[in-house]
């Protein structure tokens, strides 16, 4: 019998990305700030990401990277709304698949990302 919530451990998951996302904003060359979110679907954090992919267009950095972390972005704003869905239309084994490979996803460009941050 599994006694762990499934929604919940993807939702921390959730949240190591936004942190992981936060600290590869913090060092691009004009560094974006992500603020501290109440938790992984709270309005902040959504409009945090929303902002931060509108300023990477103003970036001075090479466009495969910038197009990474506006990947990245994505991907953890797509996960939240799929676990929306889980809320709402239940926990279907494929939703919480598809919210797995969207985090697993976030977390294979940050270590793609990070090096070429170092360049």
């Amino acid at each position: 019998m599994e006694d762990h919530d499934p929604l919940a451990w993807l939702g921390a998951l959730l949240m190591t990305a936004y942190e992981v996302l936060g600290k590869l904003m913090g060092r691009l060359p004009v560094p974006i700030s992500l603020p501290i979110p109440e938790g992984p679907d709270g309005p902040d954090a959504v409009e945090a990401i929303t902002r931060a992919r509108a300023a990477l267009r103003d970036q001075p950095m090479d466009d495969i990277t910038r197009s990474m972390i506006d990947r990245m972005c994505l991907e953890w704003l797509t996960v939240l709304d799929l676990g929306a869905m889980v809320r709402l239309a239940g926990a279907e084994e494929w939703r919480l698949e598809a919210m797995s490979y969207g985090i697993n996803r976030c977390f294979a460009l940050a270590e793609v990302v990070g090096p070429r941050l170092e360049e």
